[in-house]
């Protein structure tokens, strides 16, 4: 078995972790990043739409063309990129068991950085009954079927979702000469954002295609292939039958976590990711974690800027090797769905993913009014005309300075 050495090893060819790769190499650090796909690049690679890189690169790229951006500045600067190498367990705190084409191997590093990103939720997932017919997919099997196989998927095609990856999915199933019937969705409208609830929508109106709000998918009829499938109207309880003959679920992201629950990092509740704090630090010495893995899906650049930040966090450490600190911890209420960083370093408060936290809710609120308490003092308020599920929101952290060891909490009156 071989054992390599290196100075950061990056679990994730994305763009969190591609971006983290190419800060490290600028400092001298040497880096191996692993990635268990074929080719590196990420989820970007499958999403032909344009869009991508606005807020780090400030260009539009397609899906793809983004990806390949990354991946050829990353061959330029000289980075080691192990496709089809999966990290596979935990040696001890610094190494690392891969397994590829070549065999098993073992990987030593003085930091680690988990970039694993996020996937789908499935059929199984969401406790949807029927039989298992074909034709069900993710937003990511479509584009595979459409994109890289260019196969049909389908002439009566249901999205289960009204989000911003339902755009992915609308524009897919065009791609392979399908119709879109309608969308579903639980909630009491889209949660698509301004620029592009006005191309996805829009471009919904003038396809004629239905949006189901506060509808609930409810069964899959179908033994080979999916025939149609049942709704349920949250509302008045009533059930409507839909002929179709492909299904796509998107969105409902989950972090690719097992390899962090694996290594026995905390793992925040809410997010299912890996809890850290506003350095980017997990719960084991010398492992960090960006991207998507950290709380499911924002957009490929967000996730890129977090590799670019989490790189001077790992500098940092890399030259003073210390970690504990006194930190505070980030409690919610039950109208949100997580708050994100979990901790804030009350030592090195002003240091923030994004220069903000973030957080989303879970239903659509309106004339929300955002409190922060730590213990019984007001640290921070500030009022949103609507917050909305699948959306996440911005707050500035200057209020931090203010802080103590004591566990904060966001509140929404």
């Amino acid at each position: 078995m071989s054992i390599m050495e290196t100075t950061v090893l990056i679990i994730g060819a994305g763009p969190a972790g591609l971006a983290a790769a190419q800060e490290l190499t600028k400092q001298g650090k040497k880096v191996i990043v692993i990635d268990r796909e074929k080719f590196a690049g990420g989820f970007p690679r499958y999403c032909h739409h344009q869009g991508f890189g606005l807020r780090d690169v400030h260009f539009s790229f397609s899906g793809p063309s983004y990806s390949a951006h990354y991946v050829k500045k990353s061959e330029k600067l000289g980075i080691n990129i192990l496709t089809e190498t999966t990290a596979i367990s935990w040696e001890d705190d610094n190494t690392v068991l891969t397994s590829s084409p070549n065999g098993l191997a073992k990987i030593k590093a003085d930091a680690i950085l988990i970039a694993t990103g996020c996937r789908e939720k499935p059929r199984a997932a969401r406790l949807v009954p029927g039989s298992r017919p074909f034709g069900v997919y993710t937003t990511g099997s479509l584009q595979d079927f459409v994109h890289e196989y260019h196969k049909p998927v389908g002439n009566k095609v249901v999205i289960v979702g009204a989000e911003l990856v339902s755009l992915s999915a609308i524009a897919t199933v065009k791609k392979a000469k399908g119709k879109v019937k309608c969308l579903v969705t639980e909630h009491e409208k889209h949660q698509a954002y301004f620029p592009y609830s006005l191309y996805k929508f829009y471009t919904a109106t003038l396809n004629n295609i239905p949006v189901y709000t506060k509808t609930k998918l409810t069964n899959i009829i179908g033994n080979k292939k999916i025939e149609a499938v049942e709704i349920l109207n949250l509302q008045d309880n009533t059930t409507k039958t839909i002929d179709c003959d492909a299904l796509v679920f998107t969105g409902g992201w989950i972090p690719d976590h097992e390899f962090s629950r694996l290594g026995g990092l905390e793992i925040d509740p809410f997010t299912n990711g890996p809890s850290v704090d506003n350095n980017l630090k997990t719960s084991k010495k010398g492992v960090f974690a960006a991207g998507n893995v950290l709380r499911g899906a924002e957009t490929a650049d967000i996730a890129a800027l977090e590799g670019k930040f989490v790189a001077q966090n790992i500098l940092n450490y890399l030259d003073s090797k210390t970690w504990e600190a006194d930190t505070a911890h980030v409690d919610k209420d039950e109208s949100m769905e997580w708050v994100f960083p979990q901790q804030i370093n009350t030592n090195d408060s002003s240091r923030l993913p994004l220069n903000c936290l973030m957080f989303r809710v879970n239903h659509f609120i309106k004339n929300a009014n955002l409190k922060v308490y730590q213990k019984n003092k007001l640290l921070y308020s500030k009022e949103f005309n609507t917050l909305g599920p699948n959306l996440s929101f911005k707050v500035k952290g200057s209020w931090l300075s203010e802080l103590s060891a004591e566990p904060i909490t966001f509140k929404i009156n």
